[in-house]
């Protein structure tokens, strides 16, 4: 990571990381979800 991403991103209000961390969260589960669907209609 650049340094001064890394020092941008420390900047940044808490409440914000923890608000995109959920975000992240919420596309990751979507996307495991989205897997499943997939691999159900495979078998």
């Amino acid at each position: 990571m650049d340094h001064l991403v890394k020092r941008y991103l420390l900047n940044i209000e808490v409440p914000v990381i923890e608000e995109i961390s959920l975000i992240i969260k919420d596309k990751r589960k979507e996307k495991d979800d989205g897997n499943a669907e997939a691999q159900e209609k495979r078998l």
